[in-house]
């Protein structure tokens, strides 16, 4: 899910049960349950109510997915990789933008991105994504296919559709976990994380925060 103005953007997800009630198909489609999502919908005001829309989708759709981060930087929705249902972790980068809002139509472009010094960085479901500025912040997420979940911090420079990894200026980083949520804070000069959690700890309740300042960047826990 992002947020573009005043437009709640919905994209990917998987169905828990093969139909919904008819009051929710509106919001959730009855789908089977064997098949993840690649459709978008949009919760957009209209005349002091918010009314659920699927607008035309122009260009080739991304493959459905669910667990994948989503933010937004300027006009354009963006939404990095997310999970199959094999379970295959994905590292794909989509964008999504609002073309015209009557008839509600948007367009799908797939971003080809590179990775400073070529590391590979690994794919990801369940991960947060947090835009600053042009720069999106991705921590955590989990590897469903093994299990494993991660604590790093990777960086998308959308100016340049390039990914480097975050360097510490400190260690001691959070547990790994995936399901969680994250914000900005303080103009963009600090990340915070809140709760989700991983096979080895479960449920997490903790709110480790990033502080971003160049060249001081640790990770702190507030008490």
């Amino acid at each position: 899910m992002s947020v573009q103005s005043t437009t709640v953007v919905i994209f990917s997800g998987r169905e828990r049960t093969k139909t919904a009630p008819s009051s929710q198909r509106a919001i959730v489609r009855a789908q089977s349950s064997a098949h993840a999502h690649d459709r978008a919908s949009a919760l957009v005001p209209r005349a002091r109510t918010m009314v659920w829309l699927e607008p035309t989708l122009l260009g080739s759709r991304p493959p459905g997915r669910g667990g994948c981060a989503a933010a937004v930087v300027g006009d354009a929705c963006v939404f990095i990789g997310g999970a199959d249902r094999t379970p295959k972790a994905l590292d794909d980068v989509w964008i999504l933008k609002f073309e015209r809002s009557m008839p509600l139509t948007a367009r799908w472009i797939r971003k080809t991105t590179t990775t400073r010094g070529d590391e590979k960085l690994p794919a990801r479901s369940g991960a947060s994504a947090t835009a600053i500025g042009t720069d999106v912040y991705v921590f955590g997420g989990q590897d469903p296919s093994t299990g494993v979940c991660f604590n790093d911090v990777v960086v998308l420079d959308t100016t340049r559709w390039e990914w480097r990894r975050l360097v510490l200026a400190e260690s001691g980083s959070p547990p790994p976990r995936n399901g969680h949520i994250a914000c900005a804070l303080r103009d963009g000069e600090a990340l915070m994380v809140y709760g989700g959690s991983s096979p080895e700890l479960g449920p997490m309740g903790d709110v480790p925060v990033l502080n971003l300042e160049e060249g001081c960047e640790k990770w702190d826990r507030p008490r």
